[in-house]
């Protein structure tokens, strides 16, 4: 189940503890500061409007998180990117949860905010092919970008 995580609502501050283990395990395995994966569970908790925490969870037991998608919105003069900080699916081939999170960010994040323009995440060399050919990323470096395309 896809869900958008709001943390205004019960159930995700119930979800807290899992979520923030999630967050710094992915850090940890990919060579980034823990420190700043704590600190963006904080921002979602204080729900900071620049953050955007997606999950997709088991049907029948919400608590049993199996991918999630941490996204910074970043301005930078009339422009606005949507930088994928982490982007972890526990099922190796699963598709549909990439998917959903750029249809998420293409359709509701972008009527929040019209001038969002691109979709932004850098990832590992060996894992860049793949998103390039699926998920349409053109590639610069190891830092790919995507337009947001117009709905």
């Amino acid at each position: 189940m896809f869900l958008y995580t709001d943390f205004s609502l019960p159930f995700f501050r119930w979800l807290i503890p899992s979520i923030l283990n999630r967050i710094e395990s992915f850090a940890l395995e990919n060579d980034l500061d823990p420190k700043l994966a704590s600190v963006r569970v904080s921002e979602l908790i204080l729900q900071a409007k620049d953050i955007v925490l997606l999950l997709d969870c088991v049907e029948n037991d919400l608590s049993n998180i199996q991918a999630h998608c941490l996204i910074k919105l970043i301005p930078s003069n009339d422009k606005i990117s949507a930088y994928v900080e982490q982007i972890k699916v526990d099922s190796g081939h699963d598709e549909k949860f990439v998917r959903d999170c750029i249809q998420y960010v293409e359709v509701e994040l972008k009527k929040l905010y019209p001038a969002l323009s691109e979709i932004v995440m850098s990832t590992r060399e060996q894992k860049y092919r793949a998103f390039k050919k699926k998920y349409e990323f053109s590639v610069g470096k190891v830092l790919m970008s995507r337009p947001i395309k117009e709905v």
